[in-house]
């Protein structure tokens, strides 16, 4: 599944045990290692691939992060997305056939796994930008345990909040524009508020895979942002389209967020970019009258459709 960062060989020998987490050194056939951290991570991006000392989100802003999503606010996103990945996965090929012809019409599932996978092989679900993995943590808590669960960040420091959530999951700190996973590798990727790169999501994805990403939708917090602005504007969303990608569904999921103390507050403005505009002023009416806020966002759902991926 995953493969060199420097040089792209696959690792040796690590699809069976690294899904037990038994691997203290990852080494490709050029003989480029890299040692498991104590956490349970492996740090797959050279340092010739980063683009500062410590890119990603800091130290304070991960536990932000963590203590906002402590009480697990945004659960009905995450049905949403596990409602999405049911209902446009099957299996494979062959088990859809041999439902028959009037049987497969019948069938919910849409989107073949791939072929090339053994039958009874986990499906593969990878979280592009995984920060602090509540995501992760969330998603396969409801889906079923056929379900393997994969991700990266560029956060050193999220990659380690997320494997102390997550100690069942391979997680790497890598980076979006080279993902070390190796070609057709996944069914499911997912990216939530995290940086894209669609080449990379082709390659990794088998040609049917799904992409789903997550946006904000024009509502989005709009209750903060009338706290710092004096003329608040409603975010603008993009048009779909992702060039290499069929669109198979578009939504809007939209539902309040109950803030119930000081802290939850501050921490959710500290997970914005709000939180550098913001007056000190503003910072104290967020953090001592701000009691709710909508939550609301984009979710698409998209087709690997670059045929050389079968």
């Amino acid at each position: 599944m995953w493969q060199c960062p420097l040089c792209k060989d696959p690792f040796l020998d690590i699809d069976s045990a690294s899904a037990k987490l038994e691997n203290k050194t990852l080494q490709c056939g050029n003989k480029h290692s890299f040692d498991r951290a104590k956490q349970g991570y492996f740090n797959l991006l050279p340092v010739q691939h980063k683009n500062s000392k410590t890119p990603g989100d800091d130290e304070g802003m991960v536990q932000a992060r963590r203590r906002f999503f402590e009480s697990a606010p945004y659960m009905p996103l995450v049905e949403s997305i596990a409602a999405c990945i049911n209902t446009y996965l099957r299996e494979s090929h062959s088990e859809n056939a041999a439902l028959g012809d009037e049987e497969s019409k019948k069938s919910p599932l849409k989107v073949p796994r791939n072929s090339r996978a053994c039958a009874g092989s986990p499906i593969k679900i990878y979280d592009s930008g995984c920060g602090e993995g509540f995501y992760l943590n969330a998603l396969s808590a409801i889906l079923p345990d056929n379900y393997q669960f994969a991700g990266h960040d560029i956060s050193k420091a999220a990659i380690i909040a997320a494997a102390k959530k997550n100690k069942d999951k391979q997680l790497v700190v890598a980076s979006t524009i080279n993902i070390p996973l190796q070609d057709n590798a996944v069914d499911v990727v997912y990216q939530i508020f995290a940086p894209s790169c669609s080449d990379e999501y082709r390659r990794i994805l088998h040609h049917h895979g799904l992409l789903i990403v997550v946006e904000p939708a024009s509502e989005h917090l709009f209750e903060i942002k009338q706290k710092v602005y004096d003329k608040p504007e409603k975010h603008k969303v993009a048009e779909a389209g992702i060039a290499g990608f069929s669109l198979l569904e578009e939504k809007i999921i939209t539902f309040p967020v109950n803030l119930d103390t000081a802290e939850i507050r501050l921490a959710l403005l500290q997970m914005t970019p709000f939180y550098w505009r913001a007056s000190d002023e503003s910072k104290a009416q967020i953090e001592n009258e701000l009691h709710s806020v909508t939550a609301s966002f984009v979710l698409r759902v998209y087709q690997n459709s670059k045929g050389t991926h079968a």
